[in-house]
């Protein structure tokens, strides 16, 4: 293998997979409409200290990745793919960063097979293709670590203030989890390895790391604190952390082992094998610090979540890069006859790759929104061959050809996915077809709730109403307006039978439906009138 002629390869695999088409998806996804519409608020109102939502105030994040996202509008405008811009950027960063870091720490070899894992991971991709924080978070919380173990093993004074700055803007992206994460890696590293010691420690220069994080992180939540008068702090670090951590929110629980189960799901198909990487190379880990300190890294973040009582998906991505390098470092140990004994993680493989494809086709037919693209799913059919293909390379001892394999079909499973599949998913969605209707519409209301995308879209403020009171007199005033419910059924109540309903699309992954209703106009004929250049949607 060529290693140093292959990375031009992998960044260009990387960026098609991160960029081609970032901007194509609506976001219709809770997280990205909120996160994306925040900073077209700070934007177009140029408060940059207080983050609103719909007109009002949002607790849910610091705003780090706003401003990353006003930089992008600034330059292109708003839209999907400014949103999500940066993100993908980080995306960019990161793969560097930890090709940079195994190159020196493990071989050049050891750095491809890393960036392959990564690659190889649709979960990975996807994370740095959102409009939320955690692409921001990742960055800072990986580099950062990288960072540290650089200045320390080097005694590189720059590499180990680089840390604190990462750490100040890590609090700054999402808050004290920034910190506590990779001050706790830290910590356990130097305890574990003897190091925790005062000479050391002063060479990590604490005060001076102190003042930086403060200096980076402190001012924004003064300000916000202030301007509030401590509804931020209270909802933020009350609600989101204290809260997040004691009770599952929205429903996220689960057991404590769903973080590994994540962890597992998230790198696949590479993570079949860190159960093998962490028993037979338990030994060549513990012995080797670098190996170590990413063991500990994944660990830290694995366990905390398992810890707490909200769980999602995208909390434990942080440990992505970590466990990557420990795979990595497994198969590049591994001798070609030896990997014939992953006999039991090459049948999983064929069992996963197979069920994937068809339980999405299965998913796709009792969807009734979906069934102009049911068949769509039979693109997925790469991943089954690339599992079979790679089955038989490594029965043969041709173990890295087989590895290949399996990467390439993963790749190119991703760029299907991304770039045809959930791009066709989206069009069926309510946001993506109804979208235009709310961004022409002058004024809308919402009835008890609204899917938070057409915020978004309209690019103004919908106020929600709870009853049917406050609706019939918002539409006296406003009787052009249109009307806005997210129900499974049609719920108006009589007392606004001149609300006609002209559009009930579908929300993608959910039971519920997004319903526009205009008020009805009655003509000479009693006839009612439709709704001017939009026929009713289904």
């Amino acid at each position: 293998m060529q290693q140093v002629k292959i990375l031009p390869v992998l960044v260009l695999l990387t960026a098609v997979l991160l960029f081609v088409r970032l901007g194509t998806v609506s976001v219709f996804q809770v997280a990205e409409a909120r996160n994306s519409r925040c900073a077209v608020e700070m934007f177009e109102s140029g408060d940059y200290v207080v983050p609103h939502f719909n007109g009002q105030v949002r607790v849910d994040k610091p705003p780090l990745h706003y401003y990353f996202m006003i930089a992008a509008y600034k330059v292109a405008g708003v839209s999907e793919g400014t949103s999500r811009f940066f993100s993908a950027v980080c995306g960019m960063l990161v793969f560097f960063a930890v090709w940079l870091a195994v190159k020196k720490n493990l071989g050049v070899n050891a750095a491809v097979v890393t960036w392959l894992v990564l690659l190889s991971s649709l979960h990975v991709i996807f994370q740095f293709r959102l409009a939320t924080p955690d692409p921001y978070l990742i960055f800072c919380h990986v580099v950062s670590l990288y960072c540290f173990y650089e200045g320390l093993m080097s005694g590189r004074k720059g590499f180990v203030l680089l840390t604190y700055v990462l750490w100040g803007a890590a609090i700054v992206a999402k808050g004290p989890v920034g910190l506590v994460l990779p001050a706790t890696t830290v910590f356990l590293f130097l305890l574990f390895t003897g190091r925790l010691r005062i000479q050391v420690i002063r060479s990590m220069l604490p005060v001076w790391g102190s003042l930086i994080v403060l200096l980076i992180a402190l001012p924004w939540y003064l300000m916000v604190h202030r301007e509030t008068g401590g509804e931020w702090t209270s909802g933020f670090f009350v609600t989101h952390n204290i809260g997040r951590f004691n009770r599952p929110i929205d429903g996220h629980g689960g057991g404590f082992y769903l973080p590994i189960v994540f962890l597992l799901a998230g790198l696949f198909p590479f993570a079949l094998l860190l159960p093998r990487t962490l028993v037979t190379g338990w030994k060549a880990i513990r012995h080797n610090d670098w190996l170590f300190f990413n063991l500990l890294a994944a660990a830290v973040v694995i366990t905390c979540y398992s810890i707490a009582s909200t769980r999602l998906v995208n909390y434990i991505a942080p440990a992505y890069p970590f466990t990557a390098v420990l795979i990595a470092n497994f198969l590049v140990s591994q001798h070609e006859t030896q990997q014939r004994k992953l006999f039991a993680e090459w049948i999983i493989l064929l069992i996963v790759a197979v069920a994937i494809p068809v339980g999405v086709l299965l998913w796709m037919k009792g969807q009734p929104e979906l069934q102009s693209i049911s068949s769509y799913p039979w693109m997925l059919g790469v991943l089954p061959v690339a599992g079979a293909g790679g089955f038989i390379l490594n029965m043969k001892a041709r173990g890295k050809e087989a590895l290949s394999f399996v990467a390439v079909g993963s790749v190119m499973t991703t760029l299907l996915f991304l770039v045809v599949l959930y791009p066709a998913i989206d069009s069926c969605g309510s946001v993506s077809r109804l979208r235009e209707l709310a961004r022409s519409t002058p004024k809308l209301a919402a009835y008890r709730s609204l899917n938070d995308a057409f915020v978004f879209y309209h690019g103004g403020t919908i106020p929600v109403f709870s009853s049917a009171r406050e609706i019939s007199v918002y539409m006296k005033s406003n009787p052009d307006a249109l009307v806005i419910e997210r129900a499974r059924v049609s719920g108006l109540p009589d007392s606004l039978s001149s609300l006609t309903a002209i559009a009930t699309v579908k929300d993608l992954f959910s039971s519920q439906s997004t319903i526009f209703y205009k008020h009805e106009v009655v003509n000479k004929n009693n006839d009612h009138e439709a709704f001017p250049g939009n026929s009713v949607v289904q």
